[in-house]
C-alpha cells in the first residue's frame, strides 16, 4: 500500500502515516513507523506535532490535535508524495477514430506534442480534440515505434503505450540536454 494512503479503519496507522509525512515536508526524519501501536514513538511524534503547533502537548490524539494533524497533512502531503496518476476512462472496446472528436484528444494530442520535441521524426499535431490528419499520422508512427497494429485509430492498448513511451521519455520534464 502507497504511504500517502489512509488506512480505513486503522485510525492508528492512519495517525502514523501521517505524522510521517509531515515530518517529511518539514524536513525532519520521520519519528513513526505505521505499525499500528500507539506506543511510544507515536506519543512522542504527537506530542512533538503539539508543540509545534501550539497545542497542548499530551501526547494524546484528542479531536482538535487530529483535526490539526489531517488538515496539515492535506496541505503537505502533496509536496513530498508522488503524484496522483492521471487514469482516462476507457468504455470497454471504445476506439477512437479519424476524424472523430473526443476530450481525451486534448490529453493525447498534449503528449504526442510534448513527446515531437524529442522525436523530431514524430509528426507534429495541433491540440484540438480532433483525431485530424497530424493526430492519426502521429498515432501511426507510435504504433509502429511500439509493435502495434498501425490502424490511426485510438484506443486502450495505445493509450497505455503512449503513456508508459511518454514517461519514459519525458522522464521528469526537464529539457536538459
Amino acid at each position: 500500500m502507497r504511504e500517502q494512503e489512509l488506512y480505513i479503519g486503522k485510525p492508528i496507522r492512519s495517525l502514523q502515516v501521517m505524522l510521517r509525512t509531515i515530518a517529511k515536508s518539514e524536513g525532519k526524519p520521520p519519528a513513526v513507523v505505521p505499525d499500528g501501536i500507539y506506543g511510544e514513538d507515536t506519543v512522542k511524534a504527537v506530542s512533538a506535532f503539539q508543540s509545534a503547533h501550539r497545542l497542548p502537548v499530551t501526547g494524546q490524539t484528542d479531536n482538535q490535535t487530529w483535526n490539526m494533524i489531517a488538515d496539515c497533512y492535506t496541505k503537505q502531503a502533496p509536496l513530498v508524495l508522488p503524484p496522483e496518476p492521471m487514469h482516462i476512462l476507457w468504455q470497454p472496446l471504445q476506439i477512437i477514430e479519424p476524424g472523430a472528436q473526443n476530450i481525451h484528444l486534448y490529453i493525447i494530442q498534449a503528449m504526442l506534442l510534448a513527446l515531437h520535441r524529442l522525436y523530431h521524426d514524430l509528426p507534429e499535431v495541433s491540440v484540438n480534440g480532433r483525431l485530424d490528419e497530424a493526430t492519426e499520422a502521429a498515432v501511426l508512427w507510435l504504433q509502429k515505434k511500439s509493435g502495434l497494429e498501425q490502424t490511426g485509430s485510438i484506443n486502450q492498448v495505445f493509450w497505455s503505450y503512449l503513456t508508459k513511451f511518454y514517461c519514459l521519455a519525458a522522464g521528469d520534464g526537464c529539457d536538459c540536454p
